[in-house]
């Protein structure tokens, strides 16, 4: 299947535990055996947001990554410090909130669409701030929590009649659209601070 590592830790004395989102079956944790050693062919693989195609090995305690090839590391992100920060944030919600084994392969899609807009464009931060929120909107919204914006409510915060407007427009725009967005300051800073309240509210 294709996976996006989230992150890897160490296990064991030689091996690595990997969090994959998968196209196939949704949010995993794998045993990568040997890849705290110096000659594992594995290690540049599991990477945090590359993107994989990975073969699963079913254990009876553990599962376990068999094979890891990278198809895409996303060098533009890796190599820009606010970028990277931006799309580790994101691939931290999705581990912290997401649960094991639910397929859901529009999460998949869109996590992995959103990695090569930020890889192949020239991004500011403003911009990145905007496409971070944007990114938590969907990702709640695909798990079923959208927020009442008909009725100007995000949790238990109301909200103003153009931020809800805003909100509806985004969640159904693509990614690179977003991108063309000039936001006035203040509703990119209210939006930011609804966001953040409310993935509290949901989830903590």
């Amino acid at each position: 299947t294709k996976a996006i590592i989230l992150r890897r830790e160490f296990f064991n004395e030689n091996d690595s535990r990997v969090f994959v989102y998968t196209k196939d079956f949704g949010k995993l944790s794998l045993v990568a055996r040997g890849t705290q050693k110096l000659s594992s062919k594995l290690v540049a693989h599991i990477e945090p947001l590359n993107l994989c195609e990975i073969m699963i090995i079913k254990g009876k305690q553990y599962d376990y990554l068999g094979s890891c090839i990278s198809e895409n590391i996303f060098s533009g992100i890796k190599e820009d410090y606010d970028k990277s920060k931006t799309t580790g944030e994101c691939a931290r919600i999705i581990d912290e909130i997401v649960k094991g084994e639910e397929k859901d392969e529009q999460i998949f899609l869109m996590l992995n669409k959103f990695l090569k807009i930020l890889n192949n464009n020239k991004i500011n931060n403003n911009q990145l701030i905007l496409l971070k929120n944007i990114f938590v909107l969907k990702l709640v919204s695909l798990l079923g929590y959208q927020p009442n914006l008909d009725n100007l409510q995000v949790g238990k915060e109301k909200i103003s009649l153009k931020l809800a407007n805003f909100m509806q427009m985004v969640l159904i725009m693509k990614f690179e659209e977003i991108l063309d967005i000039a936001l006035e300051e203040n509703l990119t800073l209210e939006f930011e601070k609804n966001i953040k309240q409310y993935k509290l509210y949901i989830f903590d």
